[in-house]
C-alpha cells in the first residue's frame, strides 16, 4: 500500500521522522517541561483514495464517468459453442462460466463481514445466432448457494446482447438496461463476494414458441460470458474493516535523551469519505496507537475537519516498533459512495511527550 507510512505518522508511530527534522535543531530535549507542546513542522499529507483503500494497483476497481469508483471481475473463459435448437426440446450447453475471486481484488472487498456491496449486478454478454428468438436457463451458485437463473429471452440475431442479474431495480446500470430480478437467498448472495465466487452452470437453450408459432430445427452459434461488477455504494451501518502491515519502519525516541513511554500527537484531519474512520496501532513489542475519538466523515463536494489526538502507549521505555500494523475501521452513518477524487488531507500540529 503506497505512503502508509505517512498514515501511521498521523497516528503518532512514526512521529519520529517528522519530528526528529528540527527537534535536534530547535529544541534541547532535557528542557522540555512536562506536558509541554512541541510543533511539527511539515506539509500537509495528502491520502488520496487509491493509496487509502488500494485500489491503484489493481484494474478491478476503475471510475465512472462520476468519478465513483466500481469493483469489476469477469470470468476467465466464456461459452462459445455451436447448439441445435429443435422445437420443444431444450439443448444442453457444454460446459459453465465461473467468475473467481482474483488476487488482484483489493483487500477491503474481500471478506467484507459487515459491509455489503448494495448494488451488485452480474452482467451477462450473449449471443445468438438463429433466426428465431431462443430461451436461456441455467443454474446460478453465488457464495456456495445455488438456485435457479431467471430465463432469458434471447432475441435472434443478437451478438453483444448486453444482460443485467440485479436483486433490485436500483442496481440497474441505466434505465435503459436489459434486467432480470434474483430472487429468494441467491439475492442476498449477490451483495457480497467470497473467495467461493460466482458459477452459471446446467446451461440450456431451446427456441421461443408461441400458440402462433412453431419452429422446427435450426443450428445457432450460442455465446455467453459473464462478470461480476459492484459499485462501490455501501448501505448505512456498513462497517470496512482491515488490516495494514507496517513493520519496515521503526521508531526510536532515545536518540533524545528522554525517557517516555506516552505522547500524544495533535493533528487536523479533513476528510472526504463518507465514512466515519477510526484507526489503531499496534505493534508486537507493545507499542500501540488510538484515536481519542474517529474522523468525521465528509464528501468530495463537503470535506470535514476533525480535530484528533492520538494517544500512544508503550510497555518499555523505548518506543521501538517491531511487527507494526494498522488497523482501520470504515462506518457508514448513511449510504456511501467511495469515489476517486475522495481523500484525507492530515496536517500534524504538535507532540506532546509525557516525561516520567
Amino acid at each position: 500500500m503506497k505512503r502508509i507510512y505517512v498514515l501511521f505518522a498521523a497516528l503518532g508511530l512514526t512521529a519520529a521522522c517528522a519530528v526528529s527534522c528540527n527537534f535536534t535543531d530547535d529544541y534541547n530535549i532535557d528542557e522540555i517541561e512536562p506536558y509541554a507542546d512541541v510543533e511539527i513542522n511539515q506539509e500537509p499529507i495528502n491520502v488520496p483514495s487509491e493509496d487509502f483503500l488500494s485500489t491503484g494497483d489493481t484494474d478491478t476497481v476503475m471510475p465512472d464517468e462520476q468519478g465513483n469508483l466500481s469493483f469489476s471481475v469477469s470470468a476467465e473463459q466464456a461459452i462459445n459453442t455451436k447448439v441445435l435448437l429443435t422445437s420443444g426440446k431444450p439443448f444442453n450447453v457444454p460446459g459453465e462460466v465461473s467468475i473467481n475471486n482474483t488476487a488482484d481484488v483489493p483487500e477491503f472487498c474481500k471478506n467484507q463481514e459487515e459491509a455489503e456491496f448494495e448494488t451488485a449486478r452480474i452482467e451477462l454478454t450473449l449471443a445468438n445466432s438463429a433466426s428465431e428468438p431462443i430461451l436461456v436457463n441455467a443454474s446460478l451458485v453465488i457464495d456456495g448457494t445455488e438456485g435457479e437463473m431467471p430465463e432469458i429471452t434471447l432475441p435472434a440475431n443478437a451478438t453483444d446482447y448486453k444482460v443485467e442479474l440485479v436483486a433490485n431495480e436500483d442496481s440497474k446500470s441505466s434505465p435503459d438496461a436489459v434486467w432480470y430480478k434474483i430472487e429468494g437467498p441467491l439475492a442476498s448472495k449477490l451483495s457480497s463476494f467470497s473467495d467461493k465466487g460466482i458459477t452459471i452452470k446446467d446451461i440450456t437453450v431451446e427456441l421461443f414458441e408461441t400458440k402462433a408459432f412453431r419452429a422446427e430445427e435450426e443450428e445457432s452459434v450460442f455465446s455467453l460470458a459473464a462478470s461480476f461488477v459492484a459499485p462501490l455504494v455501501f448501505k448505512a451501518g456498513s462497517v470496512i474493516k482491515f488490516d495494514v502491515d507496517y513493520s519496515d519502519k521503526l521508531l526510536d525516541v532515545s536518540e533524545y535523551n528522554i525517557t517516555v513511554n506516552q505522547y500524544e500527537i495533535y493533528a487536523s484531519v479533513t476528510n472526504s469519505f463518507e465514512f466515519e474512520i477510526d484507526v489503531t496501532g499496534s505493534s508486537t513489542n507493545g507499542v500501540s496507537a488510538s484515536l481519542a475519538s474517529p474522523i468525521k466523515p465528509g464528501s468530495v463536494k463537503n470535506p470535514v475537519t476533525t480535530d484528533v489526538k492520538v494517544n500512544v502507549v508503550s510497555t518499555s521505555e523505548v518506543l521501538n516498533l517491531e511487527g507494526a500494523k494498522l488497523h482501520f475501521v470504515l462506518t457508514a452513518k448513511q449510504r456511501a459512495v467511495i469515489q476517486k477524487d475522495q481523500k484525507l488531507d492530515i496536517d500534524m500540529k504538535s507532540i506532546r511527550f509525557r516525561q516520567k
